[in-house]
């Protein structure tokens, strides 16, 4: 009896013609093909033959485990911090190599922890947002690459205010206080003012709260 199989050429697999046993690993042919369509022909050596169809689904076997990069932004002038190992792993003990490559001059990335790490400056800003870097991950076996996006901000930081002088207002007479020049906002930003608990007699035109009394 004979039995022939018709592999793909390329193919990790290997049909023992005698044993009638198909084996091997799938090569990258195999996993392009995704599914392998393969005809068993037996004959039996007397006339008699017959051609058996079947199909072999072929699995793109992944030998390193990824979780998907976080999308946080940096923000200057604030340490930032990101351990690449908590986003892959290896399969079987296998120890991961890995490379990052576009990072901006104020980033570092130290291969032996995986750490990518530093504290962002105003010039980075003048990057185009977001930076892309490259990050390879290697176990020996597989290798993968993905582009990480990376984001710097600017922080927002609150408005500051001075020390505001009180102020008395006298029952009758017109009262303004301009408050403006007391408040500013280290970013630069417009700053928009309310208040509350005025009485109400008092409508908000930038005013300071007052003590209002009989003259």
């Amino acid at each position: 009896m004979t039995k022939t199989i018709g592999l793909p050429v390329g193919s990790g697999l290997t049909f023992n013609t005698t044993l009638g046993i198909l084996s091997g690993s799938p090569s990258q042919a195999d996993v392009n093909a995704s599914q392998l369509d393969l005809t068993l022909q037996v004959d039996d050596g007397k006339g008699g033959a017959g051609s058996f169809p079947f199909s072999v689904p072929v699995l793109n076997y992944q030998s390193i485990i990824e979780q998907p990069l976080p999308t946080d932004a940096a923000f200057v002038n604030t340490n930032f911090s990101l351990n690449l190992l908590q986003y892959f792993q290896a399969r079987m003990g296998r120890v991961l190599a890995i490379n990052v490559t576009g990072l901006p001059t104020s980033f570092s990335f130290n291969p032996t922890t995986s750490v990518i790490s530093g504290i962002p400056t105003t010039q980075d800003l003048q990057a185009t947002q977001p930076i892309p870097v490259l990050i390879q991950v290697s176990d020996g076996v597989s290798q993968i690459k993905r582009t990480w996006l990376l984001t710097i901000v600017q922080p927002n930081n609150p408005p500051v205010a001075s020390s505001i002088p009180p102020a008395e207002a006298t029952a009758g007479i017109f009262f303004l206080r301009d408050i403006r020049p007391y408040f500013r906002d280290p970013d630069n930003d417009t700053l928009v003012y309310s208040m509350a608990g005025l009485a109400r007699c008092f409508r908000v035109v930038l005013l300071w709260c007052c003590v209002v009394r009989n003259a």
